[in-house]
């Protein structure tokens, strides 16, 4: 840059600082420090507004970058010796000679400050910065890899370690975890909570503050967030909630150990039923999940009204075949059954032990005669006994969607709540159809194929389904992913009952191997 001011002040003679900007086409900001040291080394003149002279300054050379040795003037936090350029057992961290290896005296008391959980990091990192050291970046990686490989407590990945080892050379120990993990003092530790978890819900940074005013030594308490890190380790997020929560302490019981139960008029509402459900559960301390709440919302539109003792077993099972037919998730009208049989439950309203049953058995396997007319009529149900499609993707089903060539259909959108929802690339399914069903439909058609359709018998089908691809061997894994359910837990939650509890008592592992043990004879003992 230097050079080529020069060469410009040379022809220009007298100029400005905007005459150079426009000629180097560069902001005066970025010229400004150069004509600086020029002035400095009387290579230029500065005359009044701003003007420069150029002065004949063929002995006068630009400024030369001074070119530092390449010898490494960091300072030397640790000693490399005592290691020994071996990786040190970190299960045996209590024995680490750390008065031989940290030379500094605020790492050593940085290292002897911290609690178990951080000396283990301190150690693995302070190895591997003498086995390591400062490599370019592919040298680094392809070390880094082979230390893993043989010891894998040591994994790291590349770029965290080039972050952390420059943090180091910068500040030390200290630095390197940039005080995240230290120990914290058990007695602020214990005040610190008492201050943050109550119903008052005093921010962190606020609690914090209090703790330097109640006495604490601001200079040896360590940062907020190890404060914060201590109690997440200690506590749920929820039970943090709760202790924060805005429920005055005496509305809670003092001798809570299971739910109380109530008795209540036959004629009492259901919805006033469900108000006493939630005092009760208030005063258990039980958090309820947005879930259960949406559930309830969903069991007042339908039975607010009700009294009480008319919901009955019949009542319930014509519920939950609504909900079915409107295409619900089978795990989600379970919840929400399971839910209205708690708040009766907790209100004593007597129900017959049967009524569980509803929840797992209120299904259908159909017999292979039955399955035949059903395929035979080429409607909506034959489509989910065949397919396995979800009630809310079939009724956003279109002739569009069906390759006639491939015979195949393509399921990447849902109806919910009213609207049409597209699926991401990974849950996007091509699934073939069979040519019973292909051949009745109609090529020139368009839109949708059955629309907004309610089905009773849907869990029927879609447990038919799965029966089907039972009695053809599919393994479990492969039906959860051609039902697109994201996880097999998913799926077994919905579809438990369809799978066997346990291995058959004549069950024999060899069996396919042909081995067969011959029964052992017992010899007779003459007495």
């Amino acid at each position: 840059m230097e050079k080529k001011i020069l060469k410009i002040a040379s022809i220009l003679k007298n100029f400005s600082i905007d005459d150079l900007s426009t000629y180097m086409e560069c902001d005066a900001s970025e010229i400004t420090p150069y004509l600086k040291d020029l002035e400095e080394n009387a290579a230029i003149t500065k005359l009044p507004n701003n003007n420069y002279l150029y002065e004949n300054v063929n002995r006068v050379k630009p400024r030369r970058r001074i070119r530092r040795k390449k010898e490494d003037n960091e300072k030397k936090y640790f000693n490399y010796s005592v290691l020994g350029n071996q990786l040190f057992n970190l299960e045996n961290f209590r024995n680490f000679p750390a008065e031989q290896v940290f030379l500094q005296k605020e790492d050593l008391e940085y290292y002897n400050n911290s609690d178990e959980r951080m000396k283990k990091y301190l150690i693995k990192n302070v190895v591997l910065f003498s086995l390591v050291g400062r490599r370019s970046e592919a040298e680094t990686k392809l070390y880094l890899n082979k230390i893993a490989e043989e010891h894998p407590e040591y994994k790291i990945n590349d770029k965290w370690y080039m972050e952390k080892y420059k943090r180091y050379r910068e500040g030390g120990l200290c630095s390197l975890y940039q005080n995240r993990l230290c120990s914290v003092d058990n007695a602020a530790y214990e005040e610190f909570k008492k201050m943050y978890l109550t119903p008052k819900r005093y921010s962190a940074t606020v609690v914090y503050e209090l703790l330097k005013m109640k006495g604490f030594d601001s200079d040896l308490l360590p940062s907020l967030m190890a404060f914060m890190h201590r109690l997440n380790s200690e506590f749920s997020k929820e039970a943090i909630e709760r202790f924060r929560s805005e429920i005055k302490k005496e509305e809670y019981s003092d001798d809570v150990v299971t739910l109380k139960y109530v008795e209540c008029a036959k004629d009492t509402l259901f919805k006033n039923a469900v108000k006493e459900y939630l005092h009760i559960i208030a005063l258990n301390k039980i958090q309820i999940r947005p879930e259960k709440k949406r559930n309830i919302s969903n069991l007042n539109k339908y039975f607010g009204k009700y009294e009480l003792r008319d919901i009955s077993i019949e009542e319930i099972v014509e519920y939950r075949k609504k909900l079915i037919a409107e295409g619900w998730c089978i795990s989600t009208v379970r919840g929400i059954i399971l839910l209205l049989l708690e708040i009766l439950k907790i209100n004593r309203v007597n129900l017959d032990a049967s009524i569980f049953d509803i929840v797992l058995t209120s299904y259908k396997i159909y017999s292979y005669e039955e399955i035949k007319d059903i395929v035979k009529q080429c409607g909506p149900e034959a489509w989910i006994i065949a397919l396995g499609l979800k009630l809310t993707e079939l009724q956003v089903l279109q002739y569009e969607d069906i390759d006639h060539e491939k015979k195949v259909v393509l399921i990447n959108k849902r109806y919910q709540r009213g609207r049409i929802i597209k699926y991401n690339v990974k849950s996007v399914k091509s699934i073939k159809i069979p040519n019973l069903l292909l051949n009745n439909i109609d090529k020139n058609k368009t839109g949708l194929i059955f629309g907004q359709v309610e089905m009773p018998t849907y869990e029927s089908c879609l447990c038919t389904h799965i029966k089907l691809l039972q009695d053809q061997n599919v393994p479990f894994h492969l039906i959860a992913k051609e039902m697109r359910y994201k996880d097999l837990k998913t799926f077994y939650s919905q579809f438990h009952q369809l799978f066997p509890k346990e291995m058959d008592d004549n069950f024999d592992i060899f069996k396919p191997l042909g081995i067969v043990e011959k029964p052992t004879k017992t010899k007779e003992r003459n007495i």
